[in-house]
């Protein structure tokens, strides 16, 4: 991999190394990222820092979980963007994942640098809406006009039975009036990810009303790249990007 000018943002991706953090790393270092990794998995750790080492400046290895006391907020505040993915989290009675985007930034105004930022948690909803008292109230509500994207994993995945992803969607509905009422979160948007044979996508359900004119590609895209929900992650060189899905502010 050549190397890349570091372009003093910093990246911190949390999680599944040898999967999908593993494909957010890449992206963020093709884009000029420094990164910090953090992984319970050291093999997976040292396997990508050497993949990575050439095309960074500041790669910090941590095997420390990231609710390690303090350890959390002080690498969120010191990041531009990150990644959090907790497959070790077991939690079978609710198939749902909390994406919240720090910056949107539409794909089609062209912005060189959205920094946006993705946070990705599993867990139930009670600890969801538990933990809005705490992070999620620290953190969320500090936004301002943004959208809560919800992932939700369909059943087959993971084990989980058709029922309880009908019971996901239904609780799903219980979040957004949540955190329409609790924050200052504007919308709330579900997304549900498939699979096409071993390639993740991820289908939106914005109305057709809320899409943008600018439809340069169908509404799928993989989960790395996430232009699908209308908006790009981090700007990256190898895949095109295109606008559509237009939230309502």
């Amino acid at each position: 991999m050549e190397a890349r000018n570091y372009s003093g943002r910093t990246a911190l991706i949390v999680g599944d190394l040898a999967g999908i953090g593993r494909e957010f790393a890449l992206l963020a270092a093709d884009d000029g990222y420094g990164l910090m990794l953090v992984d319970e998995s050291a093999p997976s750790l040292r396997a990508l820092g050497l993949e990575l080492g050439p095309a960074l400046v500041p790669v910090i290895q941590a095997e420390e979980p990231l609710d390690a006391p303090g350890l959390a907020g002080e690498l969120l505040e010191n990041c531009d963007f990150y990644t959090i993915l907790h497959p070790g989290f077991a939690f079978p009675e609710m198939a749902i994942h909390i994406m919240q985007f720090d910056r949107l930034v539409p794909a089609w105004e062209g912005d060189p640098d959205p920094a946006a930022a993705l946070v990705e948690s599993r867990l139930p909803l009670s600890t969801v809406l538990e933990l809005n008292e705490s992070f999620f109230a620290h953190y969320l509500q500090q936004q301002r006009g943004e959208v809560l994207n919800v992932l939700v994993r369909p059943p087959g995945l993971t084990g989980f039975s058709l029922e309880m992803y009908e019971q996901s969607l239904r609780l799903l509905l219980d979040l957004s009036t949540h955190f329409n009422q609790r924050s200052s979160l504007s919308e709330v948007c579900m997304h549900t990810l498939s699979y096409d044979g071993e390639v993740p996508r991820l289908q939106s359900n914005y109305a057709p009303e809320r899409a943008s004119r600018d439809i340069r590609r169908p509404p799928a895209a993989s989960a790395h790249d996430m232009a699908s929900l209308g908006y790009r992650v981090l700007a990256p060189r190898r895949h095109a990007t295109g606008g559509h899905n237009h939230p309502t502010h």
